[in-house]
């Protein structure tokens, strides 16, 4: 679960208005843009250092929230998935907190912090965040709107709970799967690796 970054019009927003510190809005934009490109050719280490600082820049350049929220959003997974995993979870904390703030897609960060803990055998913290996720995910619908993507989390949510030794409840979660997997003709999940390409050098960090 990832949000369209839409970059040219971000860049659009931040170069046209001229409140409070519009060179870091520039080099925000900048930034974000870079870190786009480096994460699409898979070098990650080079899409964090770029995302650092374009949510530097956007913190003192005053950009909107809803575009601050993808910047801590997509620099927390870049950093998850480079083994920052304290970064990944505070600045993914902080992208649910901002979203709630203005009435954005909190489930996003939420599945994001789940996964981030699941992927470190983190059993208990990931069982938690889905909780919390579960019934976002609920009132949006998700076992129709997406049912391949939802089917995945419930199996993912399986996992978890057959680590913290609640294999019943396990059992219920994988049945209701196999019913949201029905409606579902084929998957589009694109997930985030956590852990997958570590770096030792932390290098430029927010």
């Amino acid at each position: 679960m990832k949000r369209t970054l839409l970059f040219s019009l971000l860049f659009a927003v931040f170069v046209t208005q001229v409140s409070a510190n519009p060179i870091n809005r520039k080099n925000a934009s900048k930034h974000a843009q870079a870190a786009s490109h480096a994460a699409k050719s898979g070098d990650w280490d080079v899409a964090r250092r770029h995302w650092a600082k374009a949510v530097k820049n956007g913190e003192l350049g005053g950009i909107p929230d809803k575009h601050q929220a993808i910047f801590y959003y997509e620099y927390a997974r870049a950093a998850g998935i480079t083994c920052f995993f304290d970064i990944a979870e505070t600045y993914l904390i902080k992208a649910y907190e901002l979203d709630k703030k203005i009435g954005g897609p909190t489930f996003l960060s939420l599945v994001e912090l789940f996964r981030l803990n699941l992927d470190q055998n983190k059993y208990n913290e990931a069982v938690t965040y889905f909780k919390k996720a579960l019934p976002v995910l609920e009132k949006i619908n998700a076992s129709s709107q997406s049912p391949a993507e939802f089917s995945k989390l419930l199996d993912e949510y399986a996992v978890a709970l057959e680590g913290i030794g609640k294999q019943e409840d396990a059992k219920k979660v994988k049945e209701r799967s196999v019913e949201v997997k029905k409606n579902a003709e084929h998957s589009i999940t694109d997930r985030t690796s956590y852990g997958t390409s570590c770096t030792k050098s932390e290098g430029s960090s927010v």
